[in-house]
């Protein structure tokens, strides 16, 4: 990128004409740094308010598009294509309820919860992997304190503690620029990799596999 300042006499804007200016900033905002763009445009007469918000606008441009609502939309499809498969799968078997393995209605149920589990983490994931850590981590430290101490109430409210916490924590920290943006292949490894847990647990139960015993 150039150092050297443009030529702002031969085609840039008036004074005053704020679109022209960011027009005149958006074409050379690849061509030379934010810092000769400022100085020569102030030194031409242009308000350093102008400038800057001119700066602002085409610096955005730059930035690369968020790979969340697509992550978002490939979970829910993935989601819910596994749903749709094994559900009928299970009600195609129709095999009876035995010890420790439902009927098929209690399976789709079953299923349901399981997935619907695993959709909202991997949403939380795709906002933000370091909540979901922070989920993680006070879900294990209730499971200790559970199985350790007996007492399922204080589990839940070190839970909630931790939670509350970690929340306040994250809003307090700086958003991240557009360069530091998670790519798609990261923000779907986790959710995909729980639902191929859940789906494989499900398929090794028998229930979505017609004719099985």
């Amino acid at each position: 990128m150039s150092e050297q300042p443009p030529q702002v006499c031969d085609g840039s804007p008036e004074r005053g004409e704020s679109a022209d200016l960011d027009a005149y900033v958006a074409a050379n905002a690849g061509r030379f740094t934010d810092d000769v763009l400022y100085s020569t445009l102030v030194a031409a007469g242009h308000s350093p308010e102008a400038v800057r918000s001119a700066l602002t606008s085409a610096s955005a441009s730059f930035r690369p598009r968020s790979a969340a609502p697509q992550a978002v939309l490939r979970i829910l499809l993935s989601y819910g294509a596994v749903f749709a498969l094994l559900s009928v799968g299970m009600l195609l078997n129709r095999r009876p309820a035995g010890y420790l393995m439902p009927d098929a209605e209690e399976g789709i149920r079953i299923l349901a919860v399981s997935l619907g589990v695993a959709l909202v983490a991997s949403v939380i994931w795709v906002g933000s992997r370091r909540f979901f850590a922070l989920g993680a981590l006070a879900l294990f430290v209730a499971y200790v304190l559970g199985a350790s101490t007996g007492i399922g109430l204080l589990a839940l409210l070190s839970l909630v503690a931790v939670l509350v916490v970690g929340g306040v924590a994250l809003m307090r920290q700086p958003k991240v620029s557009g360069a530091a943006e998670a790519s798609l292949a990261l923000l779907l490894a986790i959710p995909l990799l729980m639902l191929l847990v859940v789906g494989g647990i499900c398929l090794a139960s028998g229930l979505p596999i017609p004719g099985g015993s």
